[in-house]
């Protein structure tokens, strides 16, 4: 398979050959994105699910950057055997998207997934800024001493120019027998909306449903 535009990595003998002729099992949309992970159905609780978010930024060239904050109990869905901070918190760096796609106890985890196009500049920025502050505590309330995963995924965009906040939602804590507060959580599943409407491709359920660039083919992820 060809294209009339060469790869902006330029990485191999043949910049105009998308992903070594086979779309179907491999993907490398454009080769320099952020990618917003999103399992819909985790939190059930409290009028979930509410869903948890992770970021996947990189391209094929340097690599792929995985950041999650996984909360403060394991998902007893997941196999947990694999290597957290003390704070429980998760980062990885894979080779390819294909190894990303083969560790399926990191991405079997997500149904939905919106790319966004960006430069090898903003990959860097966000990145950098995702190593720096991945593993602060678990805090659902976004506050100055932690974050919930929505908060990281947004800082983590933020670095890069990109805008995902919007997706507060109250919640109300109780302080004592009399008195409940309300606060604004920024919620994963309303975050992934805007991230959507950002993106220049969509999977969702194994689907492409949006596919507004000429980088793209019909492929699985």
């Amino acid at each position: 398979m060809r294209w009339i535009t060469p790869d902006p990595v330029r990485d191999g003998m043949n910049w105009y050959t998308y992903v070594n002729g086979d779309p179907v099992n491999l993907w490398d949309p454009l080769g320099l994105d952020l990618v917003v992970l999103n399992d819909s159905d985790a939190v059930p609780q409290f009028g979930g699910p509410h869903g948890h978010n992770a970021a996947l930024i990189g391209d094929e060239k340097n690599g792929w950057t995985y950041f999650s904050k996984d909360g403060k109990k394991a998902d007893e869905n997941i196999d947990d055997s694999r290597k957290r901070t003390e704070n429980r918190n998760y980062s990885q760096h894979y080779d390819s998207l294909k190894d990303f796609k083969e560790d399926e106890k990191i991405s079997g985890r997500y149904d939905r997934m919106a790319i966004i196009d960006t430069t090898d500049e903003q990959d860097k920025a966000m990145i950098e800024e995702g190593k720096k502050v991945y593993d602060r505590r678990y805090d659902l309330t976004g506050s100055f001493y932690g974050d919930n995963c929505a908060d990281l995924v947004e800082e983590i965009a933020d670095a890069g120019d990109i805008n995902l906040s919007g997706a507060d939602i109250p919640y109300y804590v109780p302080v004592d027998y009399h008195t409940v507060v309300e606060i604004d959580v920024t919620q994963p599943n309303a975050q992934y909306d805007i991230a959507k409407g950002m993106a220049s491709f969509v999977i969702e359920d194994g689907e492409v449903i949006l596919d507004k660039s000429d980088e793209y083919d019909a492929c699985s992820f």
